[in-house]
Parts: C-alpha cells; sequence; structure tokens
C-alpha cells in the first residue's frame, strides 16, 4: 500500500525535474492607427492592433521567436528590455547602430534564448 510519505516523496522529486524547453512562436504586424487623448489625435503604431504591445511570457531556457511585419510607413526596429542577448548584440538596439532597420513592407525574424529569472518580457 502506497503511504501518504510516498506520494507527497514523489511529488517533491517530481518538482525537482528540471522542466523541459519551449519555443513560443509570435507574429507581430506593425501597423499605423489614430489614437486621441485630451481632444488631441495622432497616428502612433501598434503591435497587432493593440497599445501598448503585448507582454510575452517564457520560463528559463525557453525561446522565443517573434516574427515582425511592418505595414507602418517609417523604418522601425525591436528591442527588449531587461533580457540580455549575448549572441544577438546586432538585433537589439537603435537603428543603424546595433541593428539594421526594418523597413516599411518588410519583415524581420528575432530569437532570443531566456536565461534570465524573470519570466515577462518587455517589448518596444
Amino acid at each position: 500500500m502506497i503511504s501518504i510519505q510516498h506520494i507527497i516523496g514523489y511529488l517533491f522529486l517530481v518538482g525537482l525535474l528540471p522542466a523541459h524547453a519551449v519555443v513560443h512562436q509570435h507574429q507581430f504586424v506593425i501597423k499605423e492607427a489614430p489614437y486621441s487623448k485630451l481632444c488631441s489625435s495622432k497616428n502612433i503604431l501598434t503591435v497587432n492592433g493593440q497599445f501598448p504591445g503585448p507582454v510575452l511570457y517564457a520560463n528559463r531556457g525557453d525561446t522565443l521567436v517573434v516574427n515582425v511585419q511592418n505595414d507602418g510607413s517609417q523604418n522601425i526596429t525591436i528591442h527588449w528590455h531587461g533580457v540580455k542577448q549575448p549572441r544577438y548584440p546586432w538585433s537589439d538596439g537603435p537603428e543603424f547602430v546595433n541593428q539594421c532597420p526594418i523597413r516599411p513592407g518588410t519583415n524581420f525574424s528575432q530569437e532570443s534564448l531566456r536565461r534570465g529569472r524573470n519570466p515577462m518580457v518587455a517589448c518596444s
């Protein structure tokens, strides 16, 4: 007969096993949309029609792949706040400094391996 101590011990050991890494695929479509605030309107860039853009969640060891389609009228770049990218320094920063811009009508795919502790990723 299995005792409660065996069940607790088993659950504890299972909790110590490493989780399997997952690849998270995201599609970002960047578009201009009208925005009104305090009786003033202007066009802003949105991600999949959202402003601010979506928050991405990943666990340590997971890989994020973000495919960006620029349907706006200006050059853009994408970079991550609080995420170290030691293997991809050329694709994380301002245009013409660290990376080439994503020109209107083109796309860009960025891959990032999550090594840090923070499971939340913010994008700008």
